[in-house]
């Protein structure tokens, strides 16, 4: 009996080490997904949240180049991607909590500072829209009926000649920045969700594309102010929502206006005249993230 009573003891103690040993291993996965999926995150967005608060007080107190500092600080720690992976799951971590400049219940991003005024741009992007309405998107040029020739103009462009449409037709598929519907959108219904404070606040500039000139209160970034103000494709990455990454409109336009640069899903930001790269049909749909310049 003695030696059966003694198996079973030991029995006993081995399941007792062995739910120990099981429990222990679960607490330590608990604690790692933990650390790495809530803590750490939650931390860092502290700390983004501080470096904002900075920046936020230097550029009030017209310390606007270390403001700048602060900023570009502060988003070393908002594309870490041990915060930026968890956007979507991390319960600590709101899309909505991430900003660098509260203006016009928008969250914004300061690309820019000069003589008192910033250049902003939204954190991520507003909404989705297409660069001209009723415009080309990719299919509706089939119904050109001289549409053989307009390829023939069309190929120049890939050979870097000069090539024109022959019909009005043709070039009503296309829109410039100056014209097009997004622009009016952005300086009409998206202008006026604005107090009238913040309107006040709101400059106007004289923004130059693709050689033509336009006065715009509110606008797209070209080309070259995205390669300008950005320091690396992470910086360009923008969300919609919890949604993820989408792509998003630049203003710059290129074959007859048919095609308009974007921001793709990595951020990367290449455009060539002669070609197709990071454009798309002026008809179809993208993100789009206002910019402007506001007094401070």
């Amino acid at each position: 009996m003695a030696f059966h009573e003694e198996r079973k003891w030991k029995r006993k103690k081995r399941m007792k080490i062995a739910v120990i040993a099981v429990s222990g291993v679960i607490a330590a996965i608990v604690f790692t997904f933990s650390l790495f999926f809530f803590i750490i995150p939650a931390l860092m967005l502290s700390h983004y949240k501080s470096l904002t608060a900075d920046a936020q007080s230097l550029m009030a107190s017209g310390e606007y180049s270390q403001a700048l500092e602060a900023y570009a600080k502060a988003r070393e720690l908002r594309y870490d991607k041990r915060m930026t992976n968890n956007l979507d799951i991390n319960t600590s971590i709101r899309f909505d909590e991430i900003g660098e400049y509260k203006f016009g219940g928008y969250w914004w991003r300061v690309l820019d500072i000069q003589d008192g005024k910033a250049l902003l741009i939204t954190e991520n992007i507003h909404e989705k829209r297409a660069f001209h309405e009723g415009g080309y998107d990719g299919e509706n040029m089939t119904e050109i009926e001289d549409r053989a020739h307009f390829d023939r103009e069309y190929a120049k462009y890939f050979e870097d000649e000069p090539g024109e449409p022959d019909t009005e037709q043709q070039k009503s598929f296309g829109e410039p920045w100056e014209t097009c519907t997004l622009r009016q959108y952005l300086n009409g219904k998206f202008y006026e969700k604005f107090s009238p404070a913040d309107q006040a606040r709101i400059t106007e500039v004289e923004n130059s594309t693709d050689g033509s000139a336009t006065t715009d209160k509110i606008f797209l970034l070209s080309f070259d102010e995205a390669n300008q103000y950005f320091a690396n494709n992470a910086e360009r990455t923008a969300m919609l929502r919890e949604s993820g990454n989408e792509t998003w409109w630049l203003r710059s336009t290129r074959l007859l206006n048919l095609w308009a640069g974007y921001i793709d899903y990595n951020g990367s930001c290449e455009y060539r005249a002669s070609d197709s790269a990071r454009s798309a049909p002026v008809g179809s749909v993208k993100g789009v993230r206002p910019a402007m310049w506001v007094t401070l």
